[in-house]
C-alpha cells in the first residue's frame, strides 16, 4: 500500500512539473468522473484546472457525451438560460442538410431550426452547468429507453442517438418559439375539445 501511495504522489509531482498548458490539455481529455477525482488531488492541481476549468470542463464533457449529442445538449442548456439562449432567428437556416438541423412547422409554415449553429461560450461551463447537462442527458436516455419498452422495439444505437437528437431538438424549439408552440397547443386542445363534443353530440343510431 505504501508503494502504491508513493507511486501516486510520484506521478503527482510530475504532472505538476508539466508546462501548465499541456496539463490542461491532458486534463481535457479525461473522463469527467476522473477529471472531479484527479483536481482533488493536490491543491496545486486544482490551480492548474481552475486556469482553463471553462476550456477543460467544456471538452471533457464533449469526450463524454460524443459530438454531436453534446452539441444539442449544451443547446438545449442554453436555451434554459435567459442569460445564454441564442436568438432564435440565427438558427434558423435555409435547408434541412445538417444532422442538427430538424423542421417545425409553426403557424402555417415550415422553418428550418439547426441548432448546430450556435456554440455556447466554454467560459458558461462551470460544475453545475455540466452536473445539470448531464442529468438532463440522462433523462433523455430513459426518455428513448421508455418508447422502446412501450413498443416492444430495440433501437441500434445510432437511431437512439437519432431519437435522442430528436427530443434535444423539438424541447429547444419549444423554448425558442414559446408563444407559436402555446398557439399550436391550444389549437390541438381546442381541435380535440370540438371533435370530443361533435362525438357526444352525435345521435344514437
Amino acid at each position: 500500500m505504501n508503494c502504491t501511495k508513493q507511486s501516486t504522489r510520484s506521478s503527482i509531482r510530475g504532472f505538476e512539473d508539466l508546462p501548465v498548458e499541456l496539463s490542461q490539455v491532458i486534463m481535457c481529455h479525461l473522463a469527467l468522473k476522473d477529471l472531479e477525482e484527479f483536481i482533488l488531488l493536490s491543491s496545486r492541481v486544482y490551480a492548474i484546472f481552475m486556469g482553463a476549468r471553462g476550456t477543460i470542463l467544456h471538452d471533457a464533457t464533449a469526450n463524454e457525451l460524443g459530438f454531436e449529442i453534446f452539441t444539442a445538449a449544451a443547446a438545449l442548456y442554453a436555451c434554459s438560460h435567459r442569460e445564454l439562449r441564442p436568438c432564435r432567428y440565427t438558427l434558423v437556416a435555409g435547408s434541412c442538410t445538417s444532422s442538427m438541423a430538424t423542421k417545425i412547422h409553426l403557424r402555417g409554415h415550415t422553418q428550418v431550426l439547426d441548432i448546430g449553429k450556435f456554440q455556447i461560450p466554454k467560459t458558461a461551463f462551470t460544475a453545475s452547468a455540466v452536473k445539470e447537462i448531464i442529468s438532463t442527458h440522462r433523462e433523455v436516455e430513459e426518455d428513448v429507453k421508455f418508447y422502446g419498452d412501450l413498443y416492444n422495439v430495440v433501437f441500434s444505437t445510432i437511431d437512439a442517438v437519432r431519437i435522442q437528437l430528436a427530443i434535444y431538438m423539438g424541447t429547444s424549439a419549444t423554448l425558442l418559439f414559446p408563444m407559436e408552440y402555446r398557439d399550436l397547443l391550444e389549437s390541438y386542445i381546442k381541435g380535440i375539445a370540438l371533435g370530443l363534443g361533435r362525438y357526444r353530440q352525435r345521435p344514437e343510431q
